[in-house]
């Protein structure tokens, strides 16, 4: 939502006089893109079993971002992650296990697809994703621009309102 609050009228009363008013306009834009984080993490394996368990991890993943594909095609997809990272012992210098982590992020920039980001998760969810981060909507710069022109719109006609009845009640024309 914008909020705009606009000096923008001055009313000559007589030669040299004016009034100075103000405006304030509202104006709520319909997000029109989204994006969604979302993962995948293996469980922990022994070091002999890293390339066997990224390769499962890989063919999951290929499943979770076509499946993601095929919901909304014109979605932007792009690693945001990926991680092998070494899980200790307590009481030891050397790693027992290790886990690998994947994320993408997808950004669904069509006004028309935003309604079906609860269909990715799903989807993503039931091709094997294990790790959904944020789900972020925002404004595209055409439309923050559009609802920024409807709030400064909505100001000026509220400031010559304000401007029309404060001449009404001082009786000047």
């Amino acid at each position: 939502m914008f909020l705009v609050s606009i000096v923008c009228l001055y009313f000559f009363l007589k030669p040299n006089r004016y009034v100075k008013v103000n405006g304030v306009g509202k104006a709520v834009g319909q997000s029109d893109t989204a994006e969604i984080q979302i993962g995948l993490r293996s469980k922990a394996v022994a070091e002999e079993e890293i390339e066997s368990e990224r390769q499962r991890a890989a063919a999951t993943f290929e499943q979770i971002v076509g499946n993601v594909q095929k919901i909304v095609p014109l979605a932007k997809i792009e690693t945001d992650a990926f991680n092998v990272s070494q899980n200790y012992e307590s009481d030891s210098n050397k790693p027992k296990t290790f886990t690998i982590s994947n994320r993408v992020n997808v950004k669904i920039e069509n006004e028309n697809e935003i309604a079906k980001v609860a269909n990715v998760i799903d989807t993503a969810v039931s091709a094997g994703a294990n790790d959904i981060g944020s789900v972020n909507y925002s404004l595209s710069d055409k439309v923050k621009s559009a609802t920024m022109l409807k709030a400064q719109n909505a100001a000026i006609a509220n400031a010559y309102e304000s401007a029309q009845n404060l001449a009404k009640s001082s009786g000047a024309k």
